[in-house]
């Protein structure tokens, strides 16, 4: 029998009555094993997106988590294929929806006091709120930041509709490129990854401003002061395409 399995884009999480009176009083801070982070996002650890600039920058940070074989991990980083420059569901055929992912882990990690990652297919603030709802202590993200002034790579000039404007390298870990980088090209590996080039973005913090807003706000409407009232008020429901549909600006021409 096949599973059925579910993505972002095929739930919503249920707004409903809220004493919260301002976004100004949610706290969406989180711990990651001994760290605490003000913001629960974290910049992947992709070459054209986590730097030394983009590590410094407010709570952004590159965490690389290991464990020893006899060891009980205590952070897992959650997510396949889900990646914007990743293929690897295509090459492979192998892969699981993030969101549900979050789900089925967080069924045994909260139990055992593991932290968990949310790591590809997020898209925007509403998958990091549905994420976090689902069960995940932060989110990893590519996409959302590539391109910002404190990511890795020059500036380069581009034509485009508009006549022309800046733009910055973006790349999947297993892409070819990033494999020529690093040397992995071998009889026995294959790229699961595209190369392409992101608009120039600006200063990351006025993107992250506008992420932390956007969570806060999605705290708000299930009545969560924090990341751990999110989870326990959060629920779920699966739309339809029309619904998808619905959720998305339909009034321009």
């Amino acid at each position: 029998m096949i599973e059925n399995s579910f993505c972002f884009d095929d739930v919503l999480i249920v707004p409903f009555f809220s004493k919260i009176n301002s976004r100004k009083e949610v706290d969406i801070s989180t711990r990651i094993n001994n760290l605490k982070l003000s913001l629960p996002i974290i910049s992947a650890n992709m070459d054209t997106v986590t730097g030394n600039k983009m590590a410094t920058a407010r709570n952004i940070s590159d965490f690389l988590f290991h464990s020893k074989s006899n060891e009980t991990p205590n952070v897992f980083k959650v997510g396949i294929g889900g990646g914007s420059m990743c293929t690897t569901r295509i090459v492979t055929g192998c892969g699981m929806p993030t969101l549900q992912s979050v789900m089925d882990c967080y069924r045994y990690t909260n139990e055992l006091g593991i932290n968990i990652i949310a790591d590809s297919g997020i898209k925007n603030s509403g998958d990091i709120v549905k994420a976090l709802a689902a069960g995940a202590d932060a989110v990893m993200v590519g996409s959302l930041l590539a391109g910002t002034e404190e990511t890795p790579g020059e500036l380069v000039t581009r034509s485009d509709p508009y006549g022309g404007a800046f733009y910055k390298k973006y790349r999947g870990s297993a892409s070819k490129e990033s494999y020529e980088a690093q040397n992995k090209l071998s009889e026995h590996r294959t790229p699961e990854g595209e190369s392409t080039f992101v608009r120039y973005k600006g200063q990351v913090n006025d993107i992250l401003q506008n992420l932390s807003a956007g969570v806060k706000s999605g705290l708000t409407y299930v009545g969560a002061n924090n990341l751990t009232e999110l989870k326990q008020n959060a629920r779920f429901i699966k739309i339809t395409n029309s619904g998808l549909i619905e959720s998305k600006p339909h009034g321009k021409n």
